[in-house]
Formats: C-alpha cells, structure tokens, sequence
C-alpha cells in the first residue's frame, strides 16, 4: 500500500506537473547535448544520491526519534511515512526548476503542479485519519505536534533541496 500511495504521487508529477511546467530560461540558447554525451552525467547523478541520502537521514532520525518517544510502531509509522510524503512533494517543488526560485515555481500557475500537491496531501491525510485506510496502512492517528513535525521536517528538506541545488548549479 505505501509503494502505491507513492507512486500515485510521483507518476503523475512526472508525466503531468513537469510538462505542464514552464520550460527553463534561455533553453533555446543553450547548445544540444552531445551525441556522444550520457544520458545521466556525473552531475546529475551526485546530485540525485544527494538527495536521496538527505530524505534517507531526514527519514531515519524521524523513524528512531519515533520509536524512541513515540508510544507505538504505528505512530512511529505514521510519522514517518507522513514525513516521506511531504519530502517526495519538496523533491518535486525542488526539481521542477533549476533556473527558477521555488516561489516563482510555486506562482507559475502550473494547476497540474497544484493538483498533484493538494491530492497527495489529501490521500495523506485520509490514510491518516479515515479509520479503513489507516487500518490499511497500520497507521494510528497523528497527534498536532507530530503534524508539526512533519511540517518542519518538509521545511528542513526543503531548504536542504534548496541549498543542495545552488551548490550543483555553481558546479558544471
């Protein structure tokens, strides 16, 4: 069920939110990609396993601050999974431009971006507190503070994303 709720997530931010988006500056003024070039370079590769590594560590601080205060598995799973979906919607705000700022991302006007983010966190918020879909997901109903917590957690990766991306964009 979680890989699913996932993908559900991902495959239309993919194949509808990103070609809805606004195309890079000056992306006609830029040279083709060699012929001879990877389709995946060095570049984006780091830049992918940096990431992946900060949801990974964001993710398992919450998983072991969870089990470690929390009163139960499912708590800690709510928690935690609440925290995976909103770093995988920073990932998507993040990534849907390298030449713009997330607010301009954000003011785009790009409604499949604002589809795709509302309905993720409307699935979210069902499969936490709709007592069939959090049976499915073995899920207990989040507290306020740990709703608080995965906001600042979606921040915190956010700004990660952020400042990960300046730093690739000054490395060509």
């Amino acid at each position: 069920m979680h890989i699913v709720f996932l993908e559900l997530i991902i495959d239309p931010a993919c194949s509808v939110a990103f070609e809805a988006g606004k195309e890079e500056r000056n992306v006609m003024r830029r040279p083709p990609r060699g012929s001879d070039a990877r389709l995946f370079d060095r570049r984006t590769v780091a830049i992918s396993i940096a990431q992946g590594s900060a949801v990974l560590i964001l993710l398992t601080v919450i998983m072991a601050i969870g089990h470690r205060f929390g009163p139960g598995e499912e708590d800690a799973r709510a928690l935690t999974f609440s925290c995976l979906i909103v770093a995988n919607i920073g990932l998507i705000l993040s990534n849907l431009s390298w030449s713009r700022s997330l607010v301009s991302n954000l003011r785009s006007g790009n409604m499949a971006l604002w589809g795709v983010i509302v309905g993720a966190l409307a699935l979210l918020f069902a499969s936490l507190y709709i007592p069939f879909m959090r049976g499915l997901f073995r899920f207990n109903a989040p507290h306020p503070i740990d709703l608080a917590i995965t906001a600042l957690v979606g921040l915190l990766g956010l700004s990660i994303f952020e400042v990960t991306k300046s730093a690739f964009m000054k490395w060509k």
